[in-house]
């Protein structure tokens, strides 16, 4: 009886253990549930808080580009400089900043909607008050504008201004910003069972750091130097450019003095020995080029000097021109015939203070026995012009200017007082047992002497035609003081006198290295060099060029040429003037062979390629190349007979636009008060990026833009950027103004070039607004 009672007993604890186990069971499970229910809302939430912060910072990034867009556009249409306006009036305030915030919740539901959302109703909008600086700025200055959609998720957006430093005058900047918040429900999908939704409000903040400022900079890019002509009205050797304007880069007139002239006639001979030869001067930045200079006198100035054959004239910085030059007019003791060295003022239209600087005194019988047949424009033909001056120079080496005679001597003139150096000569050339030994040409002979400085500027290797058909002396001289002195015995090239034939060039190797002193006979089709080593280390023996004999024999074409000058560009390319073939040859010395890639030269014969100067470049004039001048580094000038002038791209051969451009820039002006300037980027317009073929872009501090370039911000290649330049670094440097450089070669395509007239182009400074962070 005991024992079913026990058993009883045991049997009602077992039910109502089981009964508490499938309770416990339950709540386990509920719990589980709630929790997986409030983890899947949960993620949703997350992602929904994700979605909505990145829906703000588009939305506050792109409302203020509009906002500013919009009230620039209004002070644009009002003639009104911003914001920060002294005495804007209160209408134009409320006006702007009206049209910047509709502008913004345009533009910010717009946003919203293209994303699903729908806005049945307005904005309601409650405008700030009026903010006048250096006022410090609080809530009542915002302005707010609240859109509701349809599925109730509320989009506020506040114009209201942010501390952003300090500007200019010491003061706390506060910058304009458009902050937008979105507020919406979150999901919901399981968690109702334990809570209603959460409000999920997501915010951003996008100020107008760097103001958002966009201002125009000016830049003209002139046409081509496609050729014209000074109309006879002087016979120059080389272009000479001259910087008239000091507050400009680059140069507006190119000069140039008549060689071989008689110079102002001291009797009547009744022909055109009356007529003196000139110096000319004519304008690079008219349109069109080439119109005569203004001054008083206007562009032709007479020569009161007679002139070499073979000038090596130069032109200093300050417009200096110097010349050798033989008087005409006797001097203070009745001796005429003096010849040395002539200097002109291109700055003052007049010449020098000193104007002559004599050395040798030349024979002089201007009597009719010795007349000879007369030509156009005062040549003389013949073998008998024996009032030729047998002067040449000079070669500059700093304020040091060597002139050189005929017979083997040199002399050295102060540049800046025309005295003779000290001592001043005349000397001998050194290196030489006597002047007989290495006499100059006979006085029929025009022709005295070419030079070139080695690259340092501390060697002058001089070029001598010698006597009966001996070929071309080449000196070495060192130029460290007025005094020459030898830096190696002279070497003979066996190359025949052809004074107005041998054409002095450098050797290059592959590297720009120069290597050698060469002479290139035109007519004879011949050359010959002496060895200087690399760098113009040694002094050595007498080459040839493999290739070069052929590849420019079309200068020559049957002995009947003349040739002109050479110039090289950057030791990669050497350019030979080929007189009256009216052509101009090129060496590549970067493939030691001649240049087959002129796009505008249609002579291409034995494997090589010149720039024929004809019509193609000058209009309807033979240009008969004399001399070159680099004027940029992507363009040459050359200068003619008769006084054409014309151009070429060292790489290109086509005519040069004026591809070196400077213009000062500023930064933009900020809109809010106190902010100052700041920069951005600088795009050069599409019309140009699709017309050249080279674009690059230097910041400097200074129109110097050789010397004071900007790091990281020389020679930036802008059609690799697609015409952007970066100029934020400015803003860490605290640039207030810049100098921009832009270097530019036209496309040329059938011969059409991009740059057939002046063009304007407006370089524009946009700084875009960034997000806060």
């Amino acid at each position: 009886m005991n024992h079913f009672a026990d058993l009883r007993s045991r049997l009602r604890r077992s039910d109502d253990e089981r009964g508490a186990i499938l309770v416990l069971t339950a709540l386990v499970m509920l719990l589980l549930l709630f929790i997986a229910a409030f983890s899947t809302d949960l993620g949703a939430w997350y992602r929904q808080i994700e979605e909505q912060q990145r829906a703000a910072d588009v939305g506050s990034l792109n409302g203020i580009s509009a906002f500013d867009r919009a009230s620039r556009d209004y002070f644009e249409a009002n003639g009104i400089s911003g914001f920060n306006q002294p005495g804007l009036a209160a209408a134009d305030y409320i006006a702007a900043e009206d049209a910047g915030i509709q502008a913004a919740i345009a533009t910010v539901q717009g946003l919203f909607e293209s994303s699903g959302l729908t806005f049945s109703g307005s904005a309601s909008i409650i405008p700030g008050a009026i903010l006048t600086p250096p006022a410090t700025p609080t809530a009542a200055h915002d302005t707010v504008a609240t859109l509701v959609a349809d599925d109730g998720t509320v989009i506020t957006i506040t114009r209201t201004f942010v501390q952003n430093g300090i500007g200019l005058n010491g003061l706390p900047v506060f910058i304009r910003a458009i902050e937008v918040s979105v507020s919406a429900d979150g999901e919901q999908f399981f968690s109702n069972i334990l809570r209603d939704a959460p409000t999920i409000e997501r915010s951003a903040q996008s100020l107008l750091s760097n103001c958002g400022a966009a201002c125009d900079n000016p830049v003209e890019f002139n046409p081509p130097f496609q050729g014209f002509d000074a109309s006879g009205r002087g016979d120059g050797f080389a272009p000479l450019p001259f910087d008239s304007d000091p507050t400009q880069v680059g140069f507006e007139e190119i000069w140039a003095v008549n060689h071989h002239s008689w110079g102002q006639a001291v009797q009547n001979f009744g022909d055109d020995r009356d007529r003196p030869g000139q110096i000319i001067c004519l304008r690079t930045d008219s349109v069109p080029i080439g119109q005569e200079c203004s001054g008083t006198p206007n562009v032709h100035f007479d020569l009161l000097y007679q002139t070499s054959n073979r000038p090596l004239d130069y032109i200093a910085p300050d417009g200096k021109i110097y010349f050798a030059g033989r008087n005409p007019r006797p001097n203070a003791a009745g001796v005429q015939g003096e010849t040395g060295l002539v200097c002109f003022d291109a700055a003052t239209r007049n010449y020098c203070g000193t104007p002559f600087a004599p050395f040798w005194q030349q024979t002089w019988n201007p009597g009719p026995d010795t007349r000879v047949s007369v030509g156009t424009g005062g040549n003389f033909d013949g073998n008998n012009w024996t009032q030729h001056i047998n002067v040449t120079g000079p070669i500059a080496v700093g304020d040091r200017l060597y002139i050189f005679s005929q017979s083997g001597q040199y002399a050295c003139v102060n540049a800046s007082t025309m005295d003779p150096c000290s001592p001043g000569g005349p000397f001998d050339l050194p290196g030489v047992a006597g002047v007989a030994n290495y006499p100059g040409i006979d006085d029929e002979d025009p022709t005295v002497t070419q030079g070139e400085l080695s690259a340092d500027g501390s060697r002058l290797y001089l070029t001598q035609n010698l006597t009966n058909g001996n070929g071309v002396a080449v000196h070495c001289l060192n130029v460290g003081g007025a005094t020459l002195t030898s830096c190696g015995t002279p070497r003979t090239i066996a190359l025949g006198t052809g004074g107005d034939d041998n054409l002095t060039f450098t050797r290059f190797d592959n590297q720009q290295r120069p290597t050698g002193i060469c002479v290139l006979n035109v007519r004879l089709e011949q050359h010959g060099c002496v060895d200087t080593g690399v760098n113009d280390s040694s002094w050595g023996g007498v080459e040839q060029i493999s290739g070069l004999n052929n590849g420019l024999n079309r200068l020559g074409q049957a002995n009947g040429s003349w040739g002109g000058d050479t110039i090289e560009w950057q030791g990669r390319r050497t350019f030979f003037a080929g007189g009256n073939q009216d052509l101009v040859g090129c060496w590549n010395w970067e493939t030691n062979s001649t240049c087959t890639d002129g796009v505008g030269s249609p002579h291409v014969e034995n494997g090589g390629a010149y720039l024929s100067v004809d019509s193609a470049y000058t209009g309807t004039l033979n240009a008969n190349p004399y001399g070159f001048e680099l004027i940029s580094d992507r363009c040459i000038l050359g200068l003619g007979h008769e006084s054409i002038f014309y151009s070429f791209d060292p790489v290109g051969f086509g005519p040069c636009v004026d591809i070196q451009t400077t213009t000062e820039i500023q930064p933009c002006q900020c809109s809010d008060p106190n902010a100052g300037v700041r920069w951005g980027s600088v795009t050069v317009p599409a019309e140009v990026i699709g017309n050249v073929t080279f674009l690059e872009a230097t910041i400097s501090t200074t129109a110097d833009h050789e010397n004071t370039g900007v790091a990281g911000l020389i020679d930036v290649d802008l059609l690799a950027t697609g015409g952007v330049l970066d100029l934020t670094p400015l803003d860490d440097l605290g640039f207030t103004s810049a100098f921009l450089t832009i270097d530019v070669d036209s496309v040329i395509t059938g011969g059409v070039l991009a740059f057939d007239e002046q063009v304007v182009v407006d370089l524009e400074i946009s700084v875009l607004p960034t997000l806060a962070e």
